[in-house]
């Protein structure tokens, strides 16, 4: 192996190697003789590589056989860090800008599977049906288990117009296949409504555009004159760009902390303000958050929270409070690793715990419907957690061998009955429960042409939402009139 390649190695794995010391690394007795204690490591290394080399049943490529012992040291350390060969960097780039060709997903992997974080809105995925929490076992009839989420990533997109075959296992049903056809992703993260003289916004996911985009939705909502305050979605965003949280927060802030991330090097700790000048004037907000909402607007809400500026509601999200760093190796490939975690301003990490809102609003529709399949981040394999320190424990065989029925059905408690059937699924008794390629997608479609008076016919956290903000208006305008007179 070239010495240029091991050096890479060396320095990129030694945090691992060194950390796994108290495994009793199986070190030979003549390393230990000739070889500093620190170095004894990387020479096991060296020599198993030499095994592998010579022995091992088909001739391996030295820069293969590094490739994957890159992803495999970077991927055990927690879910999000990973080693970006050229192909993934370009993946990465392209969904940070917010256009791409694909199915318009968000997914991580989880104990080997392939988990979707949220589809989102508008999207291929968004259309067929997927959902938060579905887990993908088969791309094209090709199992995916045991490759990063952006080699994943890379197999999901593809040319307009060609079309994708998943085989999906969702909680409670029976594993299902859906084909769909990819298209250009043109994300437009913001989209508004004004009803009954409160103005919803929905940020779908945290771009590029997102701050630019919710300024000019909020500043078109303000010349209907009778805006009384707004209600602020965020359920199911699956985050995006860490400056955009920072931006989109300092809307509704007149000055204060918004997020501070804290990590091992004093280098890496740096604390957010926001500037003066509250773009709604002090309007009553109401922000919507859910098991899918997750780092990013989870520092909005996070931050809105603490200082009082707007009323959480909804169920707890998902706890996804760790920052990642970009390294460009060169133009071949780098490594995204896990360099710090956020905290709010009252100094809590987010990182497992999420954020509890103010008012708990189970999802339900016309009847309560417990949200039996909850999966956050402290639930992912190897997550880390809110301290300093963090060493995952290891799993035992008979726990991997369960771990698809396992991942699939991951909840608070597990539902003796099924309370989400329709009357269609009434009539037609236990087929009626079965989902097709053809309804997969029907309910979302058609939610996703509703207007928000439709939305506040069936969605009860919206409903709350709304509650809230003419609760709020009121007192808001009494207070008002108070400080005039």
């Amino acid at each position: 192996m070239r010495t240029g390649l091991k050096v890479v190695f060396a320095l990129m794995i030694g945090g691992v190697l060194l950390s796994s010391s108290k495994a009793k690394l199986p070190i030979p007795e003549e390393i230990k003789k000739s070889v500093p204690k620190d170095a004894q490591p990387y020479c096991l290394f060296n020599v198993i590589l030499k095994h592998i080399k010579e022995y091992y049943v088909r001739p391996v490529d030295d820069d293969e056989l590094v490739e994957n012992a890159l992803s495999g040291a970077l991927s055990a350390l927690d879910p999000h860090s990973c080693y970006l060969n050229k192909k993934a960097l370009e993946v990465l780039k392209v969904h940070t800008e917010g256009t791409y060709g694909g199915l318009g997903i968000e997914v991580m992997m989880d104990n080997g599977l392939v988990r979707i974080i949220s589809p989102i809105d508008g999207t291929p995925a968004y259309h067929a049906g997927l959902k938060a929490g579905d887990l993908i076992t088969h791309i094209d009839g090709a199992f995916a288990q045991g490759v990063s989420s952006e080699e994943i990533v890379a197999k999901l997109r593809g040319a307009p117009g060609s079309k994708v075959r998943l085989k999906i296992k969702r909680p409670g049903k029976d594993l299902f296949e859906v084909t769909i056809t990819r298209a250009i992703v043109l994300v437009h993260p913001v989209r508004f409504e004004f009803h009954e003289g409160i103005g919803y916004i929905r940020i779908s996911v945290f771009d590029k555009n997102t701050t630019s985009e919710l300024k000019t939705a909020i500043e078109t909502l303000q010349k209907e004159k009778t805006l009384k305050g707004i209600v602020l979605d965020l359920r199911n965003n699956p985050g995006g760009l860490l400056e955009e949280a920072i931006g989109v927060s300092d809307l509704f802030m007149d000055g204060g902390e918004i997020v501070s991330v804290r990590g091992r090097k004093a280098s890496m700790n740096e604390t957010f303000s926001a500037k003066k000048g509250d773009l709604l004037r002090g309007l009553p907000i109401v922000v919507l958050v859910n098991s899918g909402t997750a780092s990013a607007p989870e520092i909005v809400a996070g931050a809105l929270q603490y200082h009082h500026r707007a009323v959480i509601v909804g169920t707890q999200t998902f706890g996804k409070g760790s920052v990642q760093k970009v390294v460009l190796l060169s133009p071949e490939g780098g490594i995204k690793m896990t360099v710090a975690r956020h905290h709010t301003p009252s100094g809590r990490c987010i990182q497992a715990y999420g954020i509890m809102p103010d008012v708990v609003v189970p999802l339900a529709e016309v009847k309560m419907i417990e949200d039996t399949f909850i999966v956050r981040e402290k639930d992912i394999p190897n997550a880390l957690d809110a301290s300093a320190a963090n060493k995952p424990a290891d799993k035992s065989e008979k726990e991997k061998l369960e771990i698809i029925e396992k991942t699939a059905q991951k909840s608070n408690k597990v539902k003796e009955k099924d309370e989400k059937k329709d009357e269609k699924g009434k009539k037609e008794g236990e087929d009626g429960d079965k989902e097709t390629e053809k309804d997969a997608g029907k309910d979302t479609a058609e939610e996703r042409k509703m207007s928000v008076k439709e939305r506040l016919e069936k969605d009860l956290q919206l409903i709350e939402a709304f509650s809230i903000v003419r609760a709020l208006s009121v007192a808001h305008s009494t207070m008002r009139g108070v400080q005039k007179q």
